[in-house]
C-alpha cells in the first residue's frame, strides 16, 4: 500500500475534521480536544502535513511544554489528544501509522 493522498493534509485541516467526528463524545471531552489542539497542538504542528510529523518531532515539543513549566499531567494530556486525533486519522485511511504511537515510551513524563 502506498502512501494515503490523504497525508499532504495540514494537520490544522484534519484537526477540523476530526473535532467534527467526535460529536458523539460528550461535551466536556470535545471542549478538551478544541482547547488543547487549539491551545497547544496546532502552533506547533498546524503547518505541519499529516504524513510529515515525526515521532521524535513530537518528542521535542514534549519536552519544550516541561521546558516551558506546563504541568507534566497537562503536557500528557496534549500528548493524548495530539496522539488520538492522529489515531483516527489512521482508521480514516489518512495516513499509514500513527507517529504519535512511538512517542509513549518517551521519557517526557521522567521531568515531574
Amino acid at each position: 500500500m502506498g502512501h494515503p493522498r490523504a497525508a499532504d493534509t495540514p494537520i490544522a485541516t484534519w484537526a477540523e475534521e476530526f473535532l467534527l467526528l467526535c460529536r458523539r463524545l460528550s461535551p466536556t471531552t470535545k471542549e478538551t480536544y478544541s482547547r488543547d489542539l487549539h491551545k497547544y497542538v496546532l502552533p506547533r504542528f498546524g503547518e505541519y502535513r499529516l504524513g510529515q510529523l515525526a515521532a521524535d518531532e513530537i518528542e521535542n515539543w514534549l519536552n519544550d511544554e516541561i521546558a516551558e513549566g506546563i504541568a507534566p499531567s497537562s503536557v500528557h494530556r496534549h500528548y493524548r489528544t495530539l496522539r488520538r486525533m492522529l489515531q483516527v486519522a489512521v482508521q480514516k485511511q489518512k495516513i499509514l501509522t500513527n507517529p504519535a504511537s512511538a512517542s509513549t515510551r518517551l521519557g517526557f513524563r521522567s521531568a515531574r
